[in-house]
């Protein structure tokens, strides 16, 4: 069983079932709106570790998660030392030309390269391409990660199958997830909720593009009433796109005027998501007919509901 958990919530479960390994990807910031600090968050993840009782995967890049090293095996994994602009922690966000390298250990996972559909790693002592459906910088550090659990668990590894099960792998839903529409239309729906993931989100658009660009900013609880943290994104890799810019939802002045700093012309700005989709359906139309939509997570529910009555083909998972 491999069982995602909250890291409070995993506290509480790990008394209960011990795990035979546990992996630790990052600490960020967003957590603090549930824990208060970030201290506490890695606190909380220490004592995770701790109820390992055969392996620990742990990031070598970032220094809060490599202090979470145990008694038991750590496994490293990582990025490359090039790859490090664009892997950079919330600490580094706002002194992007003097970042430093961090390599906890020697990695037995270690991301090489990627692009819009082929991931270079590192690991079981060979370097090893795959093809994968999951494209941005996120997904490949998250497969590096995933191929270092592999190489605690299986002791045999067959490449050729491991690489097609990579290659199977679909987008989850509302995580790069692809909507196709009666008219043609292709709509790439990308979760987004705090500076590093939305930084990671960004650089899709460099591998691949959109004729549209969309961002639908929610409030609610479950996203955070905070939004200044939009503030810490650096958006300039839309600064003179050919792309047409749309923003949306209970806050889409604050992300159409956030744009404004970066240097980013919003054509047009929508707070009702109805209304909202309509015009990311008629912009696309007029043209190339890719979307990239990004959105924090109730504006993602609200407009994968939308969208059912655009396509027959996207309800593939129960919500």
């Amino acid at each position: 069983a491999v069982l995602e958990q909250d890291e409070a919530h995993a506290v509480h479960f790990v008394k209960q079932v011990k795990p035979r390994g546990v992996a630790v990807l990052n600490i960020m910031r967003d957590q603090m709106d549930r824990f208060g600090e970030i201290d506490t968050t890695a606190k909380l993840l220490k004592k995770v570790a701790d109820s390992a009782t055969d392996w620990v995967v742990l990031n070598a890049n970032d220094e809060r998660v490599s202090k979470l090293q145990t008694s038991v095996r750590t496994v490293w994994y990582g990025h490359a030392k090039d790859l490090q602009q664009s892997f950079m922690t919330d600490d580094e966000l706002h002194h992007q030309d003097s970042t430093t390298y961090t390599r906890a250990g020697v990695m037995d996972a270690e991301l090489v390269s990627y692009d819009k559909d082929k991931v270079t790693i590192y690991f079981d002592k060979k370097t090893h391409t795959f093809n994968s459906l999951l494209i941005g910088s996120h997904n490949a550090i998250n497969l590096t990660a995933a191929l270092g659990i592999v190489t605690t668990v299986v002791s045999d590894i067959d490449i050729t199958k491991l690489q097609q099960a990579v290659h199977d792998l679909e987008p989850a839903f509302g995580r790069g997830e692809v909507i196709k529409l009666r008219d043609g239309t292709t709509v790439t729906l990308q979760l987004v909720k705090n500076p590093g993931g939305f930084t990671h989100a960004l650089r899709m658009l460099e591998l691949k593009h959109y004729g549209t660009v969309a961002i639908a900013i929610n409030d609610d609880y479950a996203d955070g009433r905070d939004v200044s943290w939009l503030w810490d994104v650096d958006f300039n890799l839309l600064e003179g796109t050919s792309s047409t810019v749309l923003t949306g939802g209970t806050r889409g002045y604050d992300m159409a005027v956030r744009l404004k700093y970066d240097g980013v012309t919003v054509r047009q700005t929508e707070t009702e998501l109805p209304v909202f989709i309509e015009l990311i359906n008629h912009t696309a139309k007029a043209g190339d007919g890719m979307v990239m939509l990004f959105c924090t997570y109730t504006a993602m529910l609200k407009i994968r509901a939308l969208y059912k009555k655009y396509t027959v083909d996207m309800m593939k998972v129960s919500v």
